[in-house]
C-alpha cells in the first residue's frame, strides 16, 4: 500500500529481510515478521531470523525494521520522514525504542564466524552542491550480542566492526561508505543480552557517536551537506537463531 501526503511524505516501514530466499519465509530455519497489537495499543513487531541449521552458515542474515528517505532537489520529505532533514537541523537525534530478546540459539561448534546481534542504524549521505552522491555513511549502535563477539578483535575499543580501513575504501557503485558498528556497553549506552520477559527501554543519541566514531565530512563538504536518509533496528546473524521483539520506536530530532 502507497500513501501520499502534500509533500510525498507517508508515516511508514519495511520489514526487509537480507540474504534469505522468498520461500524461507515462515521457515525453519528461515525468517518471519509478526505484527500484533494495535487499536489503541503499542504496534508490536516480532522479528524471527533462524540461520543455525543452514549448510552456508556463515553467511550474513539480516531482518529487521527500516524508515527510509528518498534525497529530492525540493527538499521534501519522501516516504518515512516528514522533511528532508541535515544532520546540522538538530542538536540531539535520539532513538528511542522498547525491545526484548524472545529467543537465542547459539552457533554450532564448528561456525567460524560468530555473529549475532541487534542494532540501530542512522544512515546519512553527503551530497554536493550539484546534488552528486559523494559519501554514505552508517552509524551502527549494538544493544543486544548474546554472545560477546567482536569481529574487530580488540578488547581495547569501541568498535564491533567497521568497512574502511587502509587497503579497503568500501565502495558500493562508484560511491565511498564509511560504516562502523559500536558496542553500547563500551560507550555507556543501556544494553542487554539475555531472553527475558520483560521489555528493555533503549535511549540514546547518535550525534556525538557519529562526530566521534564516523570520520570528518567529504573534502570541501560540512554537516551542511550531511542528510539523513535512514534508520533501522534489526537483527544480524550467521549460524545462529535469534528472535526479537520491538514496540515504541521513535527517532526523535531536538531542533538546535
Amino acid at each position: 500500500m502507497e500513501h501520499y501526503s502534500q509533500n510525498n511524505s507517508a508515516p511508514s516501514f519495511l520489514l526487509i529481510s537480507e540474504g534469505y530466499d522468498n520461500n524461507q519465509h515462515g521457515k525453519y530455519p528461515g525468517f518471519d515478521m509478526w505484527i500484533t497489537n494495535g487499536y489503541g495499543f503499542p504496534i508490536e513487531m516480532k522479528i524471527f531470523n533462524n540461520s543455525k541449521y543452514f549448510v552456508d552458515h556463515n553467511k550474513l542474515r539480516e531482518v529487521g525494521i527500516v524508515f527510509n528517505h528518498w534525497f529530492n532537489e525540493y527538499n521534501e520529505g519522501r516516504w518515512a520522514f516528514r522533511d528532508q532533514y541535515k544532520l546540522t537541523d538538530f542538536k540531539e537525534i535520539r532513538s528511542i525504542f522498547d525491545i526484548k530478546l524472545e529467543n537465542y540459539n547459539p552457533h554450532l561448534p564448528n561456525a567460524t564466524l560468530q555473529t549475532v546481534v541487534l542494532s540501530a542504524d542512522l544512515r546519512i549521505n553527503y551530497y554536493n552542491e550539484s546534488g552528486k552522491h559523494v559519501r554514505g555513511d552508517l552509524l551502527s549502535l549494538i544493544f543486544c550480542n548474546p554472545n560477546n563477539y567482536d569481529i574487530n578483535n580488540n578488547p581495547n575499543d569501541s568498535i564491533y566492526w567497521q568497512s574502511w580501513n587502509a587497503t579497503n575504501d568500501d565502495l558500493i557503485d562508484g560511491v565511498p561508505y564509511r560504516r562502523i558498528s559500536i558496542h553500547a556497553n563500551k560507550v555507556g549506552i543501556s544494553n542487554f543480552h539475555n531472553v527475558n520477559q520483560n521489555f528493555n527501554h533503549i535511549d540514546f543519541d547518535f550525534i556525538p557517536l557519529i562526530k566521534t566514531f564516523l570520520p570528518s565530512p567529504p573534502e570541501n563538504l560540512t554537516y551542511e551537506n550531511a542528510i539523513i536518509v535512514g534508520y533501522d533496528i534489526y537483527s544480524s546473524t550467521r549460524g545462529a537463531d535469534i528472535s526479537f521483539s520491538v514496540k515504541n520506536i521513535n527517532l526523535i530530532g531536538i531542533k538546535n
